[in-house]
C-alpha cells in the first residue's frame, strides 16, 4: 500500500493516443466490412475493451488504477472507466496518472484523479514501481510498451529478492510482500513476447534453478484468449470480452496479495508455460 493506505495497480496498455470514439467507430466499420480478415481491427478493439474491463474490476475492488495519464486511446478508456466507477463508490480508489506535463498539459486526470509528474520514461516507470502493489500487462503497443513490460519484470524480480528471498529487516519493517503481475491480453502477444525473451535469452538450467526467477514466474498470471468470451460475432467477428469467471479470478488474486484470506484461483502462470515448453523439448 502507499503511505496513506491506498492499493495501487499499474496498467500498461499500448495503442497510441487516438480519440476513443474515433478508434471505436473506425475499427468497427472495418470489422463489419471485412469480417474475419480484419484481425488487426479486432485486436485493437479487444485491447480497448480489455482496458475498460480491467479498470472497472480493479477500481470496484478498491484499488486505484495508475497509468501514463493519457486521456485518449486505450489508456484513456481505462482512466475514464476508473473515474466513473470511483464516483459511484464515493470517490474511493481514484485513478492516478503519471504524465509528462509538457506533452499533456490539459490531461483531465489533473481534475478527476491524482497526478504525478514525470521528467521522462525512466522517471515514470520508477514512480510506477514505487507506488504499485500489482501490475497489469495488456499489450496493444510497440517498443514503448515492451520497454515498460521488461522494466516491470526486472524491478519486481529485484523487489521480490529483497522482500522475500533475503528477508531483509528493511523489507519486514515496511511490510513488503511479493507483487503479482497479471497478463490480460486476448491477442496473446504479450505472452509470446515473454516466451521469446525468456526462452531465447536465458538458458533452461538458469530458469529452473534461479530462486528469484522461479518466484517471479509463479506470480505472473496469464489471462489469454481462453479467458475471454465471444461477443456479437455474427456482426463483428473476432470481438472478445473478459469472461465472468476470469473477472472473479482477477479479484481473488488482488485480494490474496492484499492480505485477504482467499484462495488463489487455479490460473495458468508463466511458470506453467515454461514448464510445458521445457518438457516438450526433452
Amino acid at each position: 500500500m502507499t503511505s496513506n493506505g491506498e492499493r495501487v495497480a499499474a496498467l500498461f496498455i499500448g495503442g497510441g493516443a487516438t480519440p476513443i470514439e474515433k478508434i471505436a467507430v473506425q475499427e468497427l466499420k472495418i470489422l463489419k466490412e471485412n469480417g474475419v480478415e480484419a484481425a488487426s481491427s479486432a485486436d485493437r478493439l479487444n485491447t480497448l475493451w480489455c482496458g475498460a474491463d480491467v479498470a472497472s474490476i480493479v477500481t470496484s475492488a478498491g484499488w486505484s488504477v495508475m497509468t501514463g495519464g493519457y486521456y485518449e486511446g486505450p489508456l484513456g478508456i481505462a482512466n475514464k472507466t476508473a473515474s466513473v466507477i470511483s464516483h459511484k463508490h464515493n470517490n474511493i480508489a481514484r485513478p492516478m496518472g503519471v504524465i509528462f506535463p509538457e506533452k499533456y498539459p490539459n490531461d483531465p486526470l489533473t481534475i478527476e484523479g491524482q497526478l504525478f509528474r514525470a521528467d521522462d520514461t525512466a522517471d515514470r516507470l520508477k514512480i510506477y514501481n514505487d507506488k504499485s502493489q500489482a501490475f497489469f500487462l495488456m499489450g496493444g503497443g510497440g517498443l514503448g510498451t515492451g520497454e515498460e513490460i521488461f522494466f516491470t519484470l526486472k524491478e519486481v524480480a529485484g523487489y521480490d529478492e529483497v522482500a522475500v528471498i533475503k528477508g531483509s529487516e528493511w523489507a519486514k519493517q515496511l511490510n513488503l510482500s511479493p507483487r503479482p503481475i497479471l497478463v490480460v491480453d486476448p491477442t496473446e502477444k504479450v505472452q509470446e513476447l515473454l516466451k521469446f525473451y525468456f526462452i531465447k535469452s536465458i538458458d533452461q538450467a538458469r530458469r529452473q534453478k534461479d530462486p528469484v526467477m522461479r518466484s517471479l514466474f509463479k506470480r505472473v498470471y496469464i489471462f489469454g484468449k481462453s479467458s475471454f468470451r465471444k461477443v456479437n460475432n455474427d456482426k463483428y467477428p473476432g470481438l472478445l470480452r473478459l469472461s465472468e469467471s476470469s473477472k472473479k479470478e482477477i479479484i481473488a488474486i488482488l485480494g490474496r496479495y492484499s492480505g485477504e484470506q482467499v484462495e488463489l484461483p487455479a490460473v495458468e502462470t508463466f511458470a506453467d508455460i515454461l514448464l510445458k515448453h521445457d518438457q516438450s523439448i526433452q
